[in-house]
């Protein structure tokens, strides 16, 4: 079945994707970013992140042989993903969800308080505010259409993608993000539940968080969130699994995860 059943021609025009790119980086983080030039790293940070999520989110489309309307209808919800995540850092200074609120809900409640959607028709509002609201969740709920279920699981791909890459060029010291890691302590060990988890195939709770190889657990666990075939292939390509794993304490258990982990992934990549 094609994935824009329900939606209409021209779903999302250019022309609105254009002025709300202008409203987004030069109006909505412009005025945080005005706020307190400390918060400037931070904040310039998810502005990066948002423009990363879009090509990646574009990339995977495109491989996936999406027309131009699906593609606008994905780049708007990449756009609009982490709506939230400014004003998230202006109140509390951090981007930990579990100290302040869900960024997804305030990246859905900005974009209706601003009626970012109005011009569109309601189907394509729901599918977009549907793929902003579950991409931070630990599954996609099955009840929503199709069209919603599938842009919803391409953003979260999109959004891991390059979460890896921000996390990986943190933990190797390359970059100075240290806001990225929710304010977790460098200790040694890490949780049992994070790994019995990984071993059952399945997401790690924030929840089970304790410190930073808890974190380092629960985004190795997020291979088994991938949802497409090219998604998996841009973890091989670029090497997110070998270099997560390197950056986890040497240990029995962990390597056998890797092991399994390794092997999902390659089957993923070859669309087994």
């Amino acid at each position: 079945m094609d994935i824009t059943d329900g939606l209409p021609a021209q779903a999302v025009p250019e022309a609105l994707l254009g002025r709300l790119r202008h409203w987004l980086f030069d109006e909505h983080v412009a005025c945080f970013v005005g706020m307190n030039p400390k918060w400037v790293p931070a904040l310039e940070l998810k502005a990066t992140h948002t423009c990363r999520v879009c090509a990646e989110i574009l990339q995977l489309g495109r491989r996936l042989g999406l027309d131009d309307d699906a593609l606008r209808v994905a780049e708007l919800s990449a756009l609009l993903h982490d709506v939230g995540r400014f004003e998230q850092y202006a109140r509390f200074q951090t981007y930990s969800d579990r100290r302040t609120f869900d960024h997804a809900a305030a990246s859905v409640a900005t974009i209706r308080a601003m009626g970012l959607l109005e011009p569109l028709q309601p189907a394509v509002q729901q599918v977009v505010l549907e793929a902003v609201r579950n991409h931070n969740r630990l599954a996609v709920p099955e009840t929503g259409s199709p069209a919603s279920m599938f842009f919803s699981r391409l953003l979260r791909d999109a959004d891991k993608l390059d979460i890896w890459r921000v996390a990986i060029d943190e933990y190797q010291g390359e970059q100075d993000h240290a806001f990225t890691r929710l304010d977790l302590p460098d200790t040694p060990g890490y949780q049992a539940a994070a790994l019995q988890a990984l071993d059952q195939g399945r997401m790690v709770s924030l929840g089970v968080l304790r410190n930073i190889n808890d974190l380092k657990l629960l985004q190795l666990g997020w291979f088994h969130d991938l949802n497409f075939q090219p998604s998996f292939a841009c973890v091989r390509e670029r090497g997110y699994v070998e270099t997560l794993l390197g950056l986890l304490p040497s240990d029995p258990e962990i390597e056998r995860v890797g092991r399994a982990v390794r092997a999902f992934v390659e089957r993923g990549a070859q669309g087994i």
